[in-house]
């Protein structure tokens, strides 16, 4: 099984059985927050594998329920743009693959209002459009986000940092955000300890050549960077800068295929 590092020997060998029991290989560097959590579930019998703690004693093992993370489960929020559900998920097979074959679909479920920025605020406040206010994309639709910024205060991101929760945001936030009409480029918004967000007024809509608010500070992106990629790679590079004993929420939000023509060698 392909799993790389240091790391306490007793977890080690949970996660190593768990991969046995289920009949799955962990692919890749694992890192150790991904094999804890993994250790701790077979430790607590929510999987197989179930011995006891994980480690003990003054080893440095992981108990079930230690730590801040234990109890605060962590987060991963990857947002497609402009997902449909006619036939595009057939040929994302690694989507499907490491996605949806390991977990579950919801096969009836509903959206209140299916339109980009008014879907987007109703995921960070949990209200329908009529009560988050956010009802188009642009402002001349009542919406954008200039509509949504006397909301911002009152949002998962806020709720969750003061609970105790690192939050990044790393991606396109709402349309209109960085445009620098409505706010500055590097406006902040609040409740996020890591912000990413794509800025508008600098090619969110660019698979190549843009420009992303990173912490109030603009960092742009030439010609060979591929946008997809630089948003995955500080995906799971902020994923493994975070304390294993503190809890997380990511929003990763990358940019549609159907809003620029993509490079096909980048579709397969």
């Amino acid at each position: 099984p392909a799993v790389t590092g240091e790391f306490d020997a007793a977890t080690e060998a949970l996660v190593l059985r768990f991969q046995e029991e289920q009949g799955i290989e962990l692919v890749g560097a694992v890192g150790p927050r991904t094999r804890t959590a993994i250790a701790r579930a077979c430790a607590s019998g929510d999987l197989g594998a179930t011995e006891g703690t994980a480690g003990g004693g003054s080893g440095g093992g992981v108990a079930p329920g230690a730590g801040n993370g234990a109890t605060r489960p962590s987060i991963v929020v990857i947002m497609t743009d402009d997902q449909d559900d006619m036939g595009s998920m057939t040929v994302m097979t690694k989507t499907k693959q490491l996605l949806a074959d390991q977990g579950v679909t919801f096969v009836n479920s509903f959206v209140e209002f299916p339109l980009c920025c008014v879907s987007r605020a109703s995921f960070l406040t949990g209200q329908y459009a009529h009560n988050h206010g956010v009802m188009g994309n642009t402002p001349d639709e009542d919406g954008g986000y200039a509509r949504f910024m006397a909301t911002e205060d009152n949002t998962i991101p806020v709720w969750l940092e003061n609970a105790g929760y690192a939050t990044a945001l790393i991606g396109k936030y709402l349309n209109g955000y960085g445009d620098g009409k409505v706010v500055p480029a590097a406006h902040v918004p609040p409740g996020w300890s890591e912000w990413q967000g794509l800025s508008e007024e600098f090619g969110t809509y660019n698979y190549f050549s843009f420009g992303v608010n990173r912490n109030g500070v603009l960092e742009r992106f030439g010609p060979v960077d591929y946008q997809t990629d630089v948003l995955a790679q500080r995906a799971a590079d902020y994923i493994g800068s975070v304390p294993i004993d503190k809890p997380l929420f990511l929003w990763l939000a990358p940019v549609s295929y159907t809003h620029l023509t993509l490079p096909t060698k980048r579709i397969v």
